[in-house]
């Protein structure tokens, strides 16, 4: 029996240190505590950014990378308002500012969240980013 408990308590540390591998918090240059899912990969942010300036004109700039789902890049671009939009999509909030805005990127082509919705994210994909989306939103109204 006590070399059980032992098995579970290195479990427990195991699992501890992956967590907290996946998700941690870090500091932004501004000084900002910002919760950190994941890092997009340079490429790919690269990538993201030329799409969007050959297709609409004008640079792009992101806040917050929300995860990659079904080869789908799911990235928050703050918009500075003070006005509230409420979004609700397969049954997740969304609460931002009016001129914010959750894109999706896949295959060269941008979506809104509501669109991906419909065509490439799945319902638990909607919980997961509603869940890192609040995460971070918590986080940054605690700071």
């Amino acid at each position: 029996m006590k070399h059980a408990k032992r098995k579970g308590g290195a479990l427990c540390a195991v699992l501890t240190v992956l967590l907290c591998a996946i998700v941690f918090i870090g500091c932004a240059g501004n000084g900002d505590i910002v919760l950190k899912i994941a890092e997009l990969d340079p490429v790919i942010e690269a990538q993201i950014k030329q799409d969007w300036e050959e297709q609409f004109g004008f640079p792009f700039h992101f806040d917050y990378y929300l995860g990659t789902y079904n080869g789908a890049v799911v990235i928050f671009r703050v918009g500075d308002d003070a006005s509230i939009r409420i979004q609700v999509i397969a049954g997740v909030t969304f609460t931002h500012s009016l001129l914010s805005e959750i894109f999706v990127w896949k295959e060269n082509v941008f979506f809104t969240l509501e669109e991906a919705y419909e065509s490439i994210l799945t319902q638990e994909n909607i919980v997961t980013v509603g869940n890192t989306f609040n995460r971070i939103r918590q986080n940054k109204e605690g700071s």
